[in-house]
């Protein structure tokens, strides 16, 4: 077998390899993989680099989208920024779900209070306070909900 039969078998095996490879991967990253699209008018978080540190990166928005641009660029409107419109790729985008929170801070304390009353009761130690204060030890507080439901009370 000549050198030149030889380099050829092995561009062929290489170009096999590749393509099998190619298929293992593209079966892999599909099962998982999902379609995103924005309309216009659609809210965005955007992927931006954080003020004063280039290299750190955290989520912006919510900003509207004006338009498509290309299949996975969208035209997005940023009216606080220096640039006012940017054309950002579809994966420094996630898209806005504004979330209505049926806990305001009143039923929040109402339910701090009945559950701090309830551990009093049971005597549960001195890491119960009957005072709320929205900066209060979260920890405790959850220290508290826990030994309250292991004691199968129903407060609510």
């Amino acid at each position: 077998m000549s050198l030149r039969e030889r380099l050829t078998k092995c561009n062929e095996l290489a170009l096999e390899t590749a393509e099998n490879a190619r298929t293992r991967f593209k079966i892999w990253y599909d099962k998982k993989a999902r379609e995103r699209k924005f309309d216009a008018g659609d809210l965005v978080l955007v992927l931006l680099p954080t003020p004063g540190k280039p290299f750190h990166s955290k989520y912006f928005g919510p900003y509207k989208v004006i338009r498509q641009v290309g299949p996975v660029e969208y035209l997005i409107a940023t009216p606080e920024k220096r640039r006012t419109d940017r054309i950002c790729h579809l994966n420094m985008l996630k898209r806005y779900i504004e979330r209505h929170s049926d806990f305001t801070d009143d039923t929040m304390t109402a339910i701090h209070t009945q559950v701090v009353e309830s551990a009093l009761d049971l005597d549960l130690g001195p890491s119960c306070s009957p005072s709320y204060d929205a900066s209060s030890n979260v920890q405790t507080f959850k220290t508290i909900c826990h030994q309250v439901n292991a004691q199968n009370l129903n407060l609510f």
